[in-house]
């Protein structure tokens, strides 16, 4: 088992290094948690208590992806904020992968606009800490 969620955003792995063999980085990912069911919707209540439930196929599309590695390097931060500065001149999507304990998960996403990159600015010796970055699913691959 592994003891964090493995994350590749286009062609850079949240690793250490930003490549596939480095150290992966302890990361927090919500959102998944939405496409554990093949079916989504809503549910309403009539005025006289009737509840009515209103279901699609859970396609993931639109939902909010976010993604929190607890410190990253800054040569990697730089790389992953070219790749989404890059998705979002030339208005293209970004593939990401996650393999974890909760399943593993293969998207093309793009930022989440205004703010695709937050962080406090706390660092340390190369070290960024408290990043979000954040995705919205276009599909489930």
């Amino acid at each position: 088992m592994a003891d964090y969620n493995f994350v590749k955003l286009g062609s850079v792995y949240l690793t250490d290094s930003g490549l596939i063999g480095g150290t992966p980085c302890r990361t927090e990912v919500s959102g998944l948690d939405a496409l554990q069911f093949t079916q989504t919707g809503t549910n309403t209540i009539a005025a006289d208590g009737t509840v009515h439930q209103f279901k699609i196929d859970n396609l993931g599309k639109g939902l909010l992806l976010e993604i929190r590695p607890f410190a990253i390097m800054k040569d990697v931060f730089d790389d992953i904020n070219t790749v989404i500065q890059d998705a979002l001149t030339n208005d293209t999507i970004i593939n990401i992968t996650i393999s974890g304990d909760t399943g593993d998960f293969d998207f093309d996403c793009i930022p989440f606009l205004p703010k695709p990159v937050e962080f406090p600015g706390d660092f340390f010796s190369e070290q960024i800490n408290g990043v979000i970055y954040r995705f919205l699913i276009d599909t489930v691959n």
